[in-house]
């Protein structure tokens, strides 16, 4: 009996100095919105047959200034962005060179990005810019290249492609 009335009163004493120090507890509730799937869709910028020892510019698109130096068969770069109607972080991941096949001089390509009227000023690795998708967006490229000396055929199958990460916000 003495041992059954200790361990009561120890028990007791154990709920009571529980709640003595202050002792209560929360419920968390947890949630997640889940965005669809981006897919991204590139075109690829294409200059064509330029001049050796001068400058190659694609304009991006009327915003973006002149064509300089580039072939009737240059293409203007483009990347569409689809997804759910939300803002996506666009981030330069890899600048692009172009090399000719065995060669080790690359030729760095600067890439000029707009949405429409906007010029995201992405021109280095590691840049980012906000865009708002509305759901589907498509990014024009342009960009230069420095005066080439060296005539023959540039590629970044030879060098290192431009690459571009996008993520929602």
């Amino acid at each position: 009996m003495k041992k059954l009335l200790s361990i009561t009163l120890t028990t007791l004493l154990v709920l009571f100095a529980s709640q003595a120090f202050g002792q209560t507890s929360a419920d968390v509730e947890v949630s997640a919105d889940v965005l669809g799937a981006l897919t991204l869709t590139p075109t690829n910028v294409v200059f064509g047959e330029i001049q050796v020892d001068q400058e190659s510019t694609i304009a991006a698109n009327e915003n973006d200034g002149a064509n300089t130096n580039v072939g009737s068969s240059f293409q203007v770069g483009a990347l569409q962005i689809e997804g759910d109607d939300t803002d996506v972080i666009v981030r330069i991941a890899q600048m692009a060179t172009l090399s000719r096949e065995n060669e080790s001089d690359n030729i760095l390509f600067t890439p000029s990005i707009w949405n429409g009227s906007t010029d995201l000023e992405l021109d280095a690795a590691g840049e980012e810019a906000t865009v708002d998708t509305g759901g589907d967006v498509t990014l024009d490229i342009g960009g230069s290249l420095p005066a080439i000396s060296s005539p023959g055929t540039y590629s970044t199958e030879f060098g290192e492609d431009l690459i571009i990460e996008v993520q929602y916000l």
